[in-house]
Order: structure tokens, then C-alpha cells, then sequence
């Protein structure tokens, strides 16, 4: 895998598992009234 093709997967990837994490947060934050 070259930087060319590896790298923008990579951000995709980190994307969608950031904005899990963050889906996630919310969700537990909500069910805790904090």
C-alpha cells in the first residue's frame, strides 16, 4: 500500500470511527442526565 492510496483511506476510517465514538458519547451522556 503506497502514502498515495493508504492515506485517505485512513482518514476515512478515522472519521467514521471518531464519529462513532462521538455518537456513542452523546448517547451515554443522554442515558446519564449529565
Amino acid at each position: 500500500m503506497t502514502v498515495s492510496t493508504g492515506l485517505p483511506f485512513t482518514l476515512v476510517l478515522l472519521a467514521m470511527c471518531y464519529s462513532i465514538w462521538v455518537g456513542l458519547w452523546a448517547a451515554v451522556r443522554e442515558k446519564k442526565g449529565v
